[in-house]
């Protein structure tokens, strides 16, 4: 049993490294492609589609999951799933969508495209939409759940229908921000 435990902090060292080698490998690649084209429109659309494929591309990856999750009807694992993505949003979804947008404007300045087609006002407001209801309503409601659950414990009804009510908007939320990506492709209606 102790050489378990003795065995237990060197897979979870081992695991850290590995995700920060990945992390590593991510960044010098986005270096090297972004030293490709300096300061260009492509440098920056690059930075501002992977940063897209981190948000939404997550944030779809996570409805899924929820779905998956929510149909194991086990308040446990949809209590720890919650936990879990709450600290992803915030430490990678939200810094990504906040890229997202930074960069857009810039695109939009070196591209001067205008702000006047029906693509970018689109997606302005999708991205304001989603990011607002992920900071004033998702963010209070899983604060609410973190207070909920040590009172009452995590199979009470009341904690169990945040938590389904979180999902049930973050899905509305992935397929909105879905409908942006494809708009900002197809730049319909420009």
């Amino acid at each position: 049993m102790s050489e378990h435990v003795g065995t237990e902090p060197a897979a979870s060292r081992s695991a850290y490294a590995n995700e920060l080698g990945a992390l590593a490998v991510v960044a010098v690649g986005l270096i090297v492609f972004g030293l490709w084209a300096p300061f260009s429109y492509q440098g920056w659309l690059m930075l501002h589609i992977f940063a897209a494929v981190v948000w939404v591309g997550g944030g779809t990856t996570v409805a899924i999951l929820a779905f998956m999750v929510e149909r194991e009807r086990d308040p446990f694992l949809l209590g720890r799933f919650a936990d879990l993505v709450g600290k992803v949003g915030m430490r990678v979804y939200t810094p990504a969508g906040l890229v997202v947008l930074i960069v857009g404007f810039v695109l939009m300045h070196k591209g001067a495209w205008g702000y006047g087609h029906f693509w970018v006002i689109f997606a302005l407001i999708g991205w304001a939409a989603s990011f607002l209801t992920g900071i004033l309503v998702l963010k209070p409601h899983a604060d609410k759940v973190a207070k909920v659950i040590p009172e009452r414990g995590l199979d009470d009804p009341g904690a169990q229908a945040l938590l389904k009510r979180i999902i049930m908007i973050d899905r509305w939320q992935v397929v909105l921000l879905l409908l942006v990506v494809a708009d900002m492709a197809a730049k319909p209606f420009s």
